[in-house]
């Protein structure tokens, strides 16, 4: 880029130069801001990857912790029904038993069988 070219017409001699600093300065400037922004850029990518897998682990707990509920009812249901064939009394019933037998400290099992 720099450096010095001539013309020479005749014995007139012309010589040009250029002082490349400002624009060698410039470009450094460009560069350096370039280089900042793309680990601007990265750092948030990797914040968005980071949140994105926190999410992901979060919400599957969450379904997880939910299919064990349902099951842990539907068993409870279950039970109440299979008790209830067996002894006689209400579904309805015997949930509010079992209710009052669990305060107490006493187990399902043993309120079937006073029954």
């Amino acid at each position: 880029m720099g450096g010095s070219g001539g013309i020479r017409a005749g014995r007139a001699y012309v010589e040009l130069g250029t002082d490349e600093s400002r624009l060698m300065a410039g470009l450094k400037r460009a560069r350096d801001m370039m280089r900042g922004f793309s680990k601007s850029a990265i750092d948030m990518g990797t914040t968005l990857l980071k949140a994105g897998a926190a999410t992901t682990a979060l919400g599957t707990a969450a379904v997880v912790g939910i299919g064990k509920m349902v099951k842990d009812f539907a068993d409870a249901g279950s039970e109440l029904v299979d008790m209830s064939a067996r002894t006689g009394a209400s579904v309805e019933a015997l949930s509010e038993l079992g209710y009052a037998a669990q305060q107490s400290g006493t187990s399902a099992a043993s309120l079937e069988g006073g029954l």
